[in-house]
This record gives C-alpha cells, structure tokens and sequence, in this order.
C-alpha cells in the first residue's frame, strides 16, 4: 500500500468522545505534511472552522485513506459509499464502540497504524496489513449464531434470524454465484422486508426478488499490526475470560 497524501478523517454522528481524536489526528497528519478532509459532521463535531471538508460521498474520490473513528455501523456505512464510488479507497477504522468486530484497531494503536500507513508498510511483508474484511462476521451474525469466517475466506453466509423452526441452521455457500431470494408472501405471511448493513432498508411485495451479490472488488481495510486475526478474536470475544 503506498503512502496516502490525502487523508480523511469521519467519525459517528454526535460521537462527543471522538471530537478531540479528530483534531488530533488532524494535526498530526498536517505536521507531516499529509494533506487533511474531513466530513462535513465530523469538522462540526470537532469544531474545525475553516478545515477542508467535504460530505461522506464525495470521501471516496477526495482521499487516499480514509481514517473512520466510531463502530462496525459507522465503517459499513463508510464502505457502502467506497463501493457506490468504484473506488479502491482504503480504511483505517477505529473502533469507538463494545465490540467493534470489524473496527478492530484501538485508540491506543492509531498514530502506530498511521506511521505505518505513512511509511508504506501497510499490506507488506514486514508488519501492516491491509486485510478483506468481510462483512458477514459482524455482531448481528454472532448473536443469530452465525459462524465466524476468516478473512480469507471466500464465502457467503446466510443466517436465519430468530426461525421458526429447530431445522434452521446458518449455511456457509460459495461467494461467486449471485443468489436470489424471493420471499412467499401470501396466506399468514403478509409482510417482508429487507434491511442493508442497516444502513437501510425496504418493504417488499409479492414477486419481488432480492439479489445477493458479491461487489467486483473487496473492501481495503488497514489492520493492527500489533495483533493477529485470533489474538482479536480473542480479545473482542473474551476467550478464556468467561
């Protein structure tokens, strides 16, 4: 991964606790020369009047990197809008929140991710990685009872949501295929709907066919370099711990 000269920086909305951390980071990148936006919200969170700003959209094509300082919710959202640019935009996130399965870097551990992001060691062999996260393994899939699956992993998986039945269990199918779904509306099913990261979401009507496919490029996201992938499981899980 080369190193970013233009960095954004977006937080969650009325996240008071990230405020200071924007204007921090802010001022470490400019120090060292890296050209700094921030979305509109999070300059007016941090009180950054006169900063260089821009809206969520538009952070894809204005950045190099994307620094994202709030939980999984706010680093979907980010994504969504790194997939709906075509872009090929990394992100570091940050994880502000309980679990943060995706936002695995810690406050503590920003300025050692960006120094390695800046030095151009992220996604080489000497300790940064720039990893594909997918987005399955989030913390609606594990309290479904959904399996977690290794980012190396090529797969999707479709996890039952409080069913009905016994017989019902999470599937681990194959990432390349589209698949469809229709749901059987009519007699005492009347009513569906679906629901995106939970970004958004929709009612459906009989007939109606949702399609599942996987995106033409992965998401780029900035890993801890400090820790491995189960040396996080272990600590967002609290393995050995309970």
């Amino acid at each position: 991964m080369e190193a970013p000269g233009t960095v954004g920086i977006v937080a969650k909305t009325r996240l008071q606790e990230a405020a200071p951390v924007v204007a921090e980071a802010a001022d470490w990148l400019a120090a060292r020369g890296v050209a700094v936006v921030l979305e509109t919200d999070t300059a007016r969170l941090a009180n950054r009047r006169g900063a260089r700003t821009c809206v969520r959209d538009d952070l894809p094509a204005a950045t190099d990197l994307i620094v994202v300082l709030g939980g999984d919710g706010t680093l979907l959202g980010v994504a969504g809008r790194v997939a709906q640019a075509g872009a090929d935009t990394p992100i570091l996130a940050v994880n502000f929140g309980s679990l943060g399965f995706l936002t695995e870097v810690t406050l503590p551990e920003l300025y050692t991710a960006l120094e390695s992001v800046l030095a151009g060691e992220a996604g080489s062999t000497s300790g940064g990685c720039c990893g594909r996260s997918p987005t399955g393994s989030t913390a609606y899939n594990l309290a479904a009872g959904g399996p977690i699956v290794h980012p190396r992993v090529d797969a999707v998986l479709v996890t039952p949501l409080a069913p009905h039945t016994l017989t019902n269990r999470p599937i681990v199918i194959p990432a390349t295929p589209p698949i469809g779904v229709t749901p059987a509306l009519g007699g005492t099913h009347q009513a569906a709907s679906a629901s995106f990261d939970g970004q958004f979401g929709m009612e459906l009507e009989a007939g109606d066919r949702v399609t599942v496919r996987r995106a033409p490029r992965p998401l780029r996201v900035v890993r801890a370099e400090s820790r491995s992938y189960f040396a996080v499981l272990r600590e967002k899980l609290k393995w050995s711990e309970r």
